[in-house]
């Protein structure tokens, strides 16, 4: 289970990664302000060089004045940020496990007896069974699905069988992931109540795809939802040959595609990306 305060424990180093980075580019040394009376305002960028403190007018440097002020701005964010984070680490380590396992061992212990169904409700009943050993044919990419939704997110499906070693963070929904990222999209998708499968394949008359996340919309449109790590030209540009898998079998980005990113620092923003899944399945 990702609580609320991982979620914004997540945010806030991302937001921190954001602002280190724009520190990077910043000119040295800090802006000082003097004044005398309110005739006269002086701006200084103060610097130390071999232990000596250096001072220079940049009351005619708009530019530098300008990035000065901004330094100093996000040098005070980040230390009311780092004080965040230190305080909400402490927090989530102070907090007891909410895991489906750890609240079942707290039971009476002849609650073991009992089937699993029985204690993990709706979210856990709605268990994904992704089948890693080819044993079920990828299905082919489909624009609409008229059958029960519930039963089909229930169903066994094929999973993509690259890179298990790399599923290495447990979602929500008891299945594993390849990154904190998907899980935390994972959460949105069950709180959101929408039925969907974890990168399933499928294929295509030009070959196969494993979108991150497909999902059934209300009026039966099937959602494909691709996930991506980076955002970079090249990034994109590596990835091209998934948009024209997509493409030649009727998936359009905006209509039945959704693409979302992690941002430049490797970060993600879940509350934009909670908007976007809610705009594409017709969700407030």
């Amino acid at each position: 289970m990702i609580t609320s305060a991982e979620m914004l424990l997540s945010e806030i180093r991302s937001e921190l990664n954001a602002v280190n980075n724009e520190l990077k580019r910043m000119p040295r040394g800090a802006l000082m302000i003097s004044t005398n009376g309110k005739a006269r305002i002086t701006y200084f960028q103060v610097r130390w060089l071999s232990g000596k403190r250096i001072m220079k007018a940049v009351g005619r440097d708009l530019q530098t004045m300008k990035k000065l002020a901004r330094k100093a701005f996000l040098l005070e964010y980040r230390r009311r940020l780092d004080q965040t984070e230190q305080q909400l680490t402490g927090s989530l380590a102070a907090m007891p496990d909410l895991s489906f396992e750890a609240v079942c061992r707290a039971l009476p212990r002849h609650f073991e007896l009992l089937p699993g169904e029985w204690l993990c409700g709706k979210h856990e009943a709605a268990a994904l069974k992704p089948v890693f050993d080819g044993s079920i044919a990828p299905e082919p990419l489909m624009l609409s699905y008229d059958g029960d939704a519930a039963e089909w997110a229930e169903s066994p499906y094929r999973a993509n069988t690259k890179a298990p070693e790399n599923l290495v963070h447990r979602a929500a929904g008891g299945f594993m992931t390849r990154s904190k990222s998907e899980a935390a999209i994972a959460a949105i998708y069950l709180e959101l109540g929408i039925p969907f499968h974890f990168d399933e394949v499928f294929s295509t008359w030009k070959g196969q795809v494993s979108p991150d996340f497909t999902g059934i919309r209300r009026d039966g449109a099937v959602i494909y939802h691709e996930h991506w790590g980076r955002s970079d030209e090249s990034y994109i540009r590596d990835n091209r040959y998934k948009l024209e898998l997509y493409m030649s079998s009727g998936i359009i980005p905006g209509r039945n595609l959704l693409l979302t990113f992690d941002d430049a620092a490797g970060g993600i923003d879940l509350s934009l990306i909670r908007q976007q899944i809610c705009w594409i399945y017709g969700l407030k």
